[in-house]
Formats: structure tokens, C-alpha cells, sequence
């Protein structure tokens, strides 16, 4: 808790320093599809899940800051005739680094961490078996940005995500799932 808040002070001590006029205020939002892999007991689960982000930052010089939600539609795949859908909701505290090469478009790197609340709903005869918790996640992150104007920017890129795992005890049959996603995503970032 000691290291988050030192990292926190350090982090408003470096924006406070810098030039009012060098911070700029966006909002973005993005398409997204993760290709969504997970694991229940034995049972290798892939699904495709659409889904939207979006988020509020700022920028300073070459760097970006956020915070985002996140949210991918439910998917499903059968398993020994019984039905497993997953889900997911997210919230993170993005930062990303942009490459200025001197053009129009700029790459750009970057991590997330957050809480992810994924959903997993295994439709068996005896009845829904749900697995649901809210858990640490943290993302990694490359892609780039087509500025069109100087306010206006496409983003195209790439996420992979950590969902966490959890553990529920369904009378004798303990399942622990685990679950990660690569995601592309594509959008627009608006700077005021």
C-alpha cells in the first residue's frame, strides 16, 4: 500500500511540475474483440467476445494516463453437451508511451492494471453453475494512432489482458478458472 501511494505522490508531483499548457485533457473510445481463453477444471474454453472500451485522460509531452472501462459481450462454447459462457467488466488505470517518429502516425506502448469482474455460466441439467468474483487484472498493450487532426485521432491495437483466476466450490466438485484474452481493438481518442 506504501509503494502505490509513494507511486501516486510521485506521479501528481510530476504533473504539478509540468507546464499547464503542455497537459492535454482526452476521451476515447474504442470497438473491441478478444479472442478469450479460459480454463475450468480439465476444460479448455475459447471464445470470442465483442466488446467497447472507453476512458478519460490526459496527456503530458509523450505520455498518456487513463482511466478506463471495459466491457466484453458474453460468448459461449459446449462442452460434453453443456453450455459455458463468459463475460467480463473492467476498470483500469491506464498508461501508455507514444513514439513520436516524426509523422502522422504515432506508436505507441502500454500497461493497465485494475479489478475485472469476469462471469462464467456453465447451463448444466441440474440447473446454471456461476463463477463470478472480482479480481486483480493487468493488460499490456502496443499499437498506434493516426492523428487526422490535431484534435481528433484512429487508434489500432493490441491488448493482452489477465483476467486473474478464481475458485468455487460447487458441493463435491471444487473448478478453479482461469482466464486470459488478446484483444484487438480500434477507436478514436478526442483531445480538448
Amino acid at each position: 500500500m506504501k509503494k502505490v501511494l509513494l507511486l501516486g505522490a510521485a506521479f501528481c508531483a510530476v504533473s504539478f511540475t509540468a507546464n499547464a499548457a503542455d497537459i492535454t485533457p482526452y476521451v476515447s473510445a474504442k470497438a473491441a474483440y478478444s479472442f478469450t481463453d479460459g480454463k475450468a477444471g480439465g476444460d479448455s474454453i475459447k471464445v470470442k467476445n465483442p466488446g467497447l472500451d472507453i476512458a478519460a485522460g490526459a496527456k503530458i509531452n509523450d505520455i498518456r494516463g487513463e482511466i478506463a472501462f471495459g466491457y466484453l459481450a458474453a460468448d459461449d462454447k459446449t462442452i460434453d453437451g453443456d453450455k459455458i459462457e463468459f463475460s467480463a467488466n473492467k476498470f483500469m488505470i491506464n498508461g501508455y508511451y507514444d513514439i513520436d517518429i516524426k509523422s502522422a502516425v504515432k506508436p505507441y506502448v502500454g500497461l493497465g492494471a485494475g479489478m475485472a469482474k469476469t462471469k462464467y455460466v456453465a447451463k448444466v441439467p441440474e440447473g446454471n453453475m456461476t463463477i463470478s468474483k472480482n479480481k486483480f487484472a493487468y493488460s499490456l498493450m502496443a499499437g498506434a494512432g493516426y492523428n487526422v487532426t490535431k484534435e481528433l485521432t484512429l487508434d489500432l491495437g493490441y491488448r493482452y489482458t489477465d483476467y486473474g483466476s478464481n475458485t468455487k466450490d460447487f458441493g463435491v466438485e471444487r473448478i478453479k478458472v482461469e482466464t486470459t484474452g488478446h484483444e484487438v481493438l480500434a477507436g478514436i481518442r478526442y483531445a480538448f
